[in-house]
């Protein structure tokens, strides 16, 4: 029997050749770099831009806040001054309608930043106007009745009015007052009351 003689395979050689441009294990290490140190630096970045955007965050609202309670406290000054010389009845129903204005006010955005991030807040109202304005808001005489009550009610919104010029004055900011609706309709009342008693005398 006749075996056939097999031919052995030839050997194939694979020519690997390398593409133009960078090695891809340099490219892959160069990108891992430049993301560590983009991502170092942005970190970076942030830990000295964020108590500055922390602080301005912090002032727009406590400044926000501000505006409107100044607002009221000088409103209701106004409707002291009107009923200044007027009868007790005048002056009592002022103080009525003081009370109502005063009940708009709120603290909260002072309270929660400065429960919460105190630093920043002292960084905002460096001279503690703010702190004084608050506290002092907070301390309405309670112990005066009759004329008394008028008077001193007064006083001591013009103690708050005056500290919160303060603060518009040393931190520059803009202050356009906010017109109150309860000064608005208090003034209408006087006003109609006042032409009441004019049309009578005549």
């Amino acid at each position: 029997m006749l075996i056939p003689q097999v031919t052995p395979i030839q050997p194939i050689n694979v020519i690997v050749q390398q593409a133009p441009g960078m090695p891809a294990w340099i490219i892959a290490l160069i990108s891992a770099l430049a993301g560590g140190v983009l991502g170092f630096a942005g970190s970076l970045a942030m830990e000295y831009t964020k108590p500055y955007l922390t602080r301005r965050t912090v002032r727009k609202h406590l400044n926000d806040e501000f505006v409107a309670n100044l607002s009221r406290v000088e409103a209701a000054s106004r409707v002291l001054v009107k009923a200044q010389d007027s009868s007790f009845t005048d002056k009592s129903f002022a103080l009525l309608t003081v009370d109502s204005i005063l009940s708009q006010n709120k603290m909260d955005r002072f309270e929660t930043y400065f429960s919460t991030q105190k630093n920043a807040v002292y960084e905002v109202d460096t001279n503690q106007r703010l702190i004084d304005f608050y506290f002092l808001l907070n301390k309405r005489p309670t112990d005066v009745v009759g004329t008394r009550e008028h008077a001193e009610t007064l006083q001591w919104l013009d103690r708050i009015a005056r500290i919160g010029q303060y603060y518009v004055s040393e931190t520059k900011m803009e202050y356009t007052p906010v017109p109150n609706i309860n000064e608005t309709v208090y003034l209408r009342i006087i006003e109609a009351e006042e032409k009441g008693r004019e049309q009578a005398r005549h």
